[in-house]
């Protein structure tokens, strides 16, 4: 099956455009990420993918490939670092779906492919850490208070820089809560992790975004979704 294909063709149409903007389009298919409210579609869909209908898989990765985009953009903030991560989360997903043994499971099961791939090219991506670290010395070195810096730009510009200046684990968290509108334990399963080690790296994200932007009201998953989106 010729994944890169399938992939680069329903996103080359649109390219003109950034991609989180493309979410807003009418035609978007909503989809609903826990596992336990997934549609019976979408577990027939699976079932048929993992005995080898390559229509089927298309069709999941139709479904979810805005989503899964969107996620893997914000943690490495570089469209073209995310369609390639999105890519490879299709093939690596393509090849492993005799492991996932729970068909319910599936954009838990998918949506860990590319956090796991964001996280590693985030650590290997020598652009993305310059790009971290030139944030930082800014901040650390102008003359200005970091919250008039700020302040100077929008909202969304200032979210954003600050979560890309965030520990990994600590931005993923975050992006997948305050950004995606997630539960801990939808997290924690994508994650692999306990719920008091989600809540943990929240707590702590939230707390340095707080303290640069006291504007930012984290307990409102929407309002952060409704600014970034």
């Amino acid at each position: 099956m010729n994944l890169a294909n399938t992939t680069w063709s329903q996103t080359k149409e649109n390219k003109s455009k950034p991609m989180i903007e493309q979410e807003q389009d009418k035609t978007q298919i909503q989809e609903e990420s826990s596992p336990e409210k997934i549609s019976q579609e979408i577990i027939s869909l699976v079932e048929k993918a993992q005995q080898g209908n390559q229509v089927a898989f298309s069709e999941l990765m139709q479904r979810y490939r805005e989503k899964l985009y969107r996620v893997l953009f914000f943690l490495v903030h570089h469209q073209e670092d995310a369609l390639d991560l999105l890519q490879e989360t299709f093939l690596k997903a393509y090849k492993s779906l005799d492991s996932l043994r729970a068909p319910a499971a599936f954009y838990s099961w998918i949506a860990r492919i590319a956090v796991n791939l964001a996280i590693n090219s985030m650590k290997k991506n020598d652009r993305i850490k310059k790009h971290q670290e030139k944030m930082i010395r800014e901040y650390s070195h102008r003359s200005e208070n970091p919250l008039e810096i700020l302040q100077k730009k929008e909202l969304k510009e200032q979210i954003m820089e600050l979560i890309a200046m965030l520990p990994d684990k600590q931005r993923v968290a975050i992006v997948l809560c305050d950004i995606e509108g997630y539960s801990y334990k939808e997290i924690a399963d994508i994650l692999k992790c306990r719920i008091g080690t989600v809540m943990s790296r929240i707590h702590y994200g939230r707390d340095y975004i707080r303290a640069h932007l006291p504007d930012y009201q984290a307990k409102s998953t929407k309002t952060c979704s409704q600014i970034l989106g």
